[in-house]
C-alpha cells in the first residue's frame, strides 16, 4: 500500500520592532514557514523534503551572513512498526516504533557554502539520528 502524506506548518515568530529595535528587522513580523511532503510505501520509509523560509532580521538571524532563516534540505526515514494495525502482545492500546532518520541540509540559514562566513558548510549540520517510539 502506498501513501502520500502532506503536512504543512506555518510559524509566526514576534519581530525585533516588538522590542523597539526598527533598525534591524527590514519590514514586518518574522515569519517562518515549514513544509514537508511525505512519501511511504507500507509505512515502513519516507522521504521529506523540507524548506524553511523567513523574513530577513539582523538582530535575530545575526549569526549568518544572510541575516534570515531561509534553509531547504531532505530527510529520508526508515521505520518499523511491528504490529502496524494489529494487536499488539501488550494489549490493543500498546506499539512500538524503530527506525533511523538523516536529514540532508542543501541550504542552511540562507547559504549553501560559507553561511556564517566562518567557513561552515549546510552540510556540516547533516544528522543522523536512530529512534524508538513506545505508544501506549
Amino acid at each position: 500500500m502506498r501513501r502520500l502524506l502532506i503536512t504543512l506548518f506555518c510559524l509566526a515568530a514576534l519581530s525585533t520592532a516588538a522590542f523597539g529595535q526598527d533598525d534591524h528587522n527590514d519590514g514586518g513580523p518574522v515569519l517562518v514557514g515549514y513544509a514537508v511532503v511525505t512519501a511511504t510505501s507500507s509505512g515502513l520509509s519516507g522521504v521529506s523534503p523540507f524548506g524553511i523560509w523567513g523574513s530577513r532580521d539582523a538582530l535575530l538571524y545575526a549569526a549568518n551572513r544572510s541575516l534570515t532563516p531561509n534553509s531547504s534540505g531532505v530527510i529520508l526515514q526508515l521505520d518499523y512498526t511491528p504490529w502496524g494495525t494489529d494487536v499488539s502482545p501488550l494489549g490493543p492500546r500498546f506499539n512500538v516504533r524503530i527506525g533511523a532518520q538523516y536529514t540532508a541540509y542543501a541550504r542552511f540559514d540562507g547559504g549553501g557554502s560559507n553561511y556564517d562566513g566562518l567557513g561552515h558548510n549546510a552540510s556540516d549540520n547533516n544528522t543522523f539520528r536512530l529512534f524508538t517510539w513506545f505508544e501506549f
